[in-house]
């Protein structure tokens, strides 16, 4: 179960830049602008692996170095409320050197992933469980200590995963690595790359844009580095739309 502080329903995460919004959400949260920007930002693809069913998924490692990045080394904490031994399975199998004990052992574990400010202090806290397991270890020892470190694992990443995109809440969505915690001004900037070579569409989403006051707003650029100010770069796409259509030589930008 996730316990977290909700904004007020009369203040928003949008404004006219995002150095306000996240002045606004720091101020609210207790975290500093820094570290809000850090959870808005969309996931590294870098960071994403596959399981070996095929699934989307952050390491355990990982997860534990962005709280690090974000929160610093005091700032998080990760606490076993629980451990249950779910499951212990011997069988005697064949191998190569004759007969041994085949351990399947299956833990389950309940965590508490604990947030705090710059100073130490409490802001709030993700309750989260999960099972692991670890299938035919000779070693009744290892069978035990693969399957509760697994289970922990699982129970941290699961707790973490409330605080968005970070720690890959919007590998849900179908493993995407586009942010699904995310700013009017993220949004506009999607909407423009679905109608990247339509000059139209383009001016369309400046419109819709202006009209939210998202302009001004600083976001990722084309190629996801680096960041630019979304008005500025919806123009710049434009002119280079409409040079093309008269002839001139244009680069796409990749600001």
């Amino acid at each position: 179960m996730a316990h977290a502080i909700e904004a007020p329903a009369t203040i928003t995460a949008e404004g006219p830049t995002s150095h306000t919004q996240n002045q606004g959400l720091a101020l609210l949260y207790g975290l500093d602008a820094e570290q809000i920007e850090m959870l808005r930002e969309s996931i590294d693809p870098r960071r994403v692996g596959k399981d070996g069913k095929g699934f989307s998924h952050l390491e355990a490692w990982d997860v534990r170095r962005r709280l690090i990045q974000i929160f610093g080394f005091g700032g998080w904490s990760f606490d076993v409320k629980t451990t249950e031994l779910a499951s212990h399975v011997a069988e005697e199998k064949k191998g190569r050197n004759g007969t041994y004990t085949a351990h399947t052992v299956v833990y389950r574990v309940v965590g508490r992933l604990t947030i705090r400010n710059r100073s130490g202090v409490y802001l709030t806290h993700f309750d989260d469980g999960a099972a692991g397991d670890a299938t035919n270890f000779p070693s009744l020892g290892d069978a035990h200590d693969m399957a509760l470190k697994t289970a922990m694992s699982q129970a941290l990443k699961r707790c973490a995963v409330n605080m968005g995109d970070q720690f890959g809440l919007s590998l849900y969505d179908d493993g995407s690595i586009q942010p699904v915690v995310a700013t009017a001004a993220e949004r506009y900037r999607a909407a423009a790359l679905k109608v990247w070579d339509d000059p139209d569409g383009l001016l369309q989403v400046h419109a819709d844009a202006k009209r939210a006051g998202a302009l001004e707003a600083k976001v990722p650029g084309h190629d996801g580095k680096g960041t630019v100010v979304l008005g500025a770069w919806i123009v710049a796409r434009g002119k280079e739309l409409r040079q093309a259509a008269q002839g001139g030589v244009t680069e796409r930008s990749a600001a």
